[in-house]
């Protein structure tokens, strides 16, 4: 397992976006499958690395993505389920998936690799079929852009992360 840690950023400037912890703490540990899922995936990352602001394997070879993994459905059955995504047209920005029959959770996130190393959880929120106005996909990844800009130029790790961040 590496030593890469999974964390959220701690503010949100923009009112039209919920936070990742919030869509983490409101609706997926409310529900024991999308809890069960989103553990899994998070011991899914918990293998991975972060060098030169990509996501590598355990032997520093760069990871593959979408990452793929077998997760349980609804009715308990595997399926295969894209669960990383690099979001194209951003230069941050990923997705975490966490798929149903209608129902699409995404939470965005970026790679910190600072000090130490870690997963950024942004924003999340529900696509849902046949409705565009609940997908922020763009939204979140631009506005998740706009922090790791923020964060590289202005050194402002600790306004968005929290100041324990580079603390073991």
């Amino acid at each position: 397992m590496s030593d890469t840690k999974i964390c959220s950023i701690i503010l949100n400037e923009n009112a039209e976006l919920t936070l990742a912890s919030e869509l983490i703490e409101n609706t997926i540990v409310k529900d024991p499958f999308l809890a069960d899922n989103f553990l899994q995936i998070l011991k899914y990352l918990k293998v991975y690395s972060i060098k030169d602001q990509a996501i590598v394997n355990k032997d520093k070879s760069l990871a593959t993505l979408p990452i793929e993994v077998s997760l349980k459905n609804r009715m308990g059955s595997l399926q295969r389920s894209q669960i990383v995504k690099v979001l194209s047209h951003h230069s941050f920005s990923y997705e975490i998936r966490l798929d149903e029959t209608f129902c699409h959770h995404r939470i965005i996130f970026f790679l910190y690799s600072k000090l130490s190393s870690a997963f950024a959880m942004t924003f999340g929120f529900t696509k849902v079929d046949n409705d565009k106005k609940s997908d922020y996909t763009d939204l979140c990844a631009a506005e998740t852009d706009r922090i790791v800009i923020d964060i590289i130029e202005n050194e402002n790790d600790h306004y968005w992360l929290g100041a324990d961040i580079n603390e073991s």
